[in-house]
Parts: structure tokens; sequence; C-alpha cells
């Protein structure tokens, strides 16, 4: 499931930058968030999606087309199945975030214990674990409409969500990294998101080429 070219050649595909609905066979509702990729694998037994790549936000279906087939995301270390829900679930670098909207899912590592998440609940997990993330969510992911939440945010782990919305390199100037970024920002137009920052805190934003940014101090 790790491997790139998988990603590339998924059922589903968003481009950078883009947020993609879909709505599958049996009414479940699905957006991939930007730089996501997703199979779909149904069958009289089972629903499955297969997270290749980035994050996806489902409603899950409740028709007659989903009678008696529960329903999973399957992804690099493990799977997470649906208990009548809206839920997002995450891969990222090394490990798998899921958040719980609405009803409950149970986290299933590969080689490790299982957990249930119910509403309003997160949580991290490797193939060996899962772990209750503390607080609560909002009653839907901010990317879904289209913005960037940070509260009390590293820089430099707020330029690397800016990142995954932008064509090209964001690198962050180690001596800025620590720098406290707060706010919400409109994910549809990142540069207007660096300006801000450079406005606001003491650094500048270098353009090398349209797809190379530096963050360094002023």
């Amino acid at each position: 499931q790790g491997l790139p070219w998988r990603a590339y050649a998924a059922d589903y595909r968003s481009a950078v930058g883009e947020r993609r609905e879909l709505i599958l066979d049996d009414g479940t509702r699905v957006t991939l968030n930007s730089d996501s990729a997703v199979d779909v694998a149904y069958t009289a037994e089972a629903r499955r999606l297969i997270l290749r790549r980035g994050e996806i936000y489902i409603e899950t279906g409740h028709g007659p087309a989903a009678a008696g087939r529960p329903f999973f995301v399957a992804t690099a270390y493990g799977d997470v199945r649906a208990l009548g829900t809206r839920y997002s679930v995450e891969q990222q670098r090394d490990r798998v975030r899921v958040g719980v909207h609405e009803g409950a899912v149970e986290i299933r590592p590969s080689q490790g214990p299982s957990l249930r998440l119910d509403a309003g609940q997160s949580a991290l997990f490797s193939p060996f674990a899962a772990e209750l993330l503390p607080g609560a969510l909002q009653q839907s992911p901010a990317w879904l409409r289209g913005q960037l939440v940070a509260e009390r945010l590293r820089l430099a782990d707020f330029l690397e969500q800016v990142g995954r919305y932008r064509r090209g390199v964001i690198r962050c100037d180690p001596r800025v990294a620590d720098l406290v970024v707060s706010g919400v920002y409109a994910l549809d137009d990142t540069d207007r998101i660096l300006a801000s920052l450079a406005r606001a805190l003491p650094l500048r934003v270098s353009r090398y080429t349209g797809y190379w940014v530096v963050v360094e101090p002023r």
C-alpha cells in the first residue's frame, strides 16, 4: 500500500490544492483532500476503501445497498471500521490520524490492539498501537470549508500543512521554526497565507523560483 505508483494508479485522485467529492454506489459520500488517492474495493461481503495517499472525509451510506456489508478504510498501518459515522482518515508519513465527527469507529492496527473512537475524539495509530489524542474535534474538518485553522502551532508544522495545498517546496529556516502561529487561513490562496505570516511575524518569504520558497528571519 505504501508504493508511490499505487497512488498514481488509484481509482480516484485529487490534485494538489484540489478537494474532490465522490458519491459511491451505496450512498457513501467521500471527500478527498488535496493530493489524495483512494481505491474502491466493494464486494458482496464488505465495503472497503484503500487510502493510498493523503486524507479523506467519509459519510457512510446506510441504504439498501449497504445492508449487511461492514465499511472499512484500509491504510498502510491497519484498518478503520465505521460504526455508522462521519469521520476523517489521514495517511501521514509514519502513522495514520483518525477523527470522528459523528458516530464511532474502531481502529485496528495491523499488529496491535483495537481502539474505539466516539464522536469528538481523534487518535493516531501505527502498525503496533493506537493513541487517543487530547481535545475535542469540531463538527467537521476545517479543510472541508476551505480553511486551515492553527491554534498555537509551530511555524515549521504550520508550513508543512500549507505545503500540502501548494505545488513545489516550502522550506522553513530552523531559526524561525519555533515561532507560534494562530489564526484561520483560506486554503485556496497559499501566497496570501505566506504574505500574512510575513506581516504578523519577524520573518520574510523568499522566492527563488515559482516552486521553491524559503521562510527565513528578516
